[in-house]
């Protein structure tokens, strides 16, 4: 008499890897004007191959050599600043899991830091995984090879999130500024409003933004009311209410602004989710 075969339990904790979608470039060129403040959806790791960059992730700077890496989590309110005198060289990686979010729940805390350095053999093989993810992207016939490439770089970064590096710290003002945009976006309808409140003119305002998050304030403030709306979309909120909610006082701006930041309209990235 035969015993009942044994069937593994699938339904809890199974992950899709199927589902895993990236994109990668890797740009070698002089980079003459900085990125835009963004946010978007995706995990993206910043991997330095040439030379020194800085930057600025949720309210903090983070200087960036070859070798390391930056990891922007979705949602998180970043841009980089390059030197413009030297020949960038860079892999930019981002990964969408779908229902594979608990691959990254070692990214979850409040004590997370972006900034990840690592032993120079480590960072060579950072180097090889994201060359290889490069070379395999546009071929048909390689999707075990770019998940094994993608969970092992994944499995670097868990295994060096204890060991990253604090960020520098910045002026108490601009800490005060940021902390009051972050508390108060909705409310706030120009710059002007926060030069007003802490006593300096709005070119002093640029500057200070220019020196230490390397975008404008009102590129930063934008940005702050985009991630929201992009959030309460998701939530299920109408474009109108998601606009309202975030501060923008024209639906009809915040469309077209959307549009430009995110390639598409807010109602047609509702459809998509």
């Amino acid at each position: 008499m035969y015993e009942t075969q044994y069937v593994p339990q699938m339904e809890r904790g199974a992950s899709s890897l199927t589902e895993l979608k990236y994109g990668i470039v890797r740009p070698k060129r002089r980079i003459t004007k900085n990125d835009s403040i963004h946010v978007h959806k995706y995990l993206e790791i910043f991997f330095n191959v040439n030379s020194d960059a800085v930057f600025f992730v949720n309210n903090a700077l983070y200087p960036t050599r070859p070798g390391e890496a930056i990891v922007s989590r979705a949602n998180d309110l970043h841009v980089c600043s390059f030197d413009p005198a030297a020949i960038q060289e860079y892999f930019c990686l981002w990964i969408e899991l779908d229902r594979a979010v608990e691959l990254l729940s070692f990214l979850d805390g409040s004590d997370f830091s972006p900034h990840f350095s690592f032993e120079p053999e480590v960072a060579r093989e950072m180097h090889s995984l994201l060359e290889t993810l490069y070379e395999l992207f546009n071929r048909q016939d390689c999707e075990l090879e770019r998940i094994v490439a993608v969970l092992r770089i994944l499995l670097i970064l868990k295994g060096t999130a204890s060991k990253s590096e604090s960020a520098l710290s910045l002026p108490e003002t601009m800490r005060e500024m940021l902390g009051y945009i972050d508390g108060s976006f909705s409310e706030i309808s120009s710059v002007t409003d926060i030069a007003h409140r802490y006593f300096v003119s709005t070119a002093t305002l640029n500057r200070y933004f220019r020196q230490y998050v390397g975008t404008t304030p009102r590129k930063y403030l934008e940005s702050k009311k985009l991630s929201h709306a992009v959030q309460l979309l998701d939530g299920g909120s109408s474009v109108t209410e998601a606009s309202i909610a975030s501060g923008f006082t024209d639906t009809s701006h915040f469309i077209a602004l959307f549009k430009r930041s995110f390639g598409t309209t807010p109602l047609k990235y509702k459809k998509r989710q």
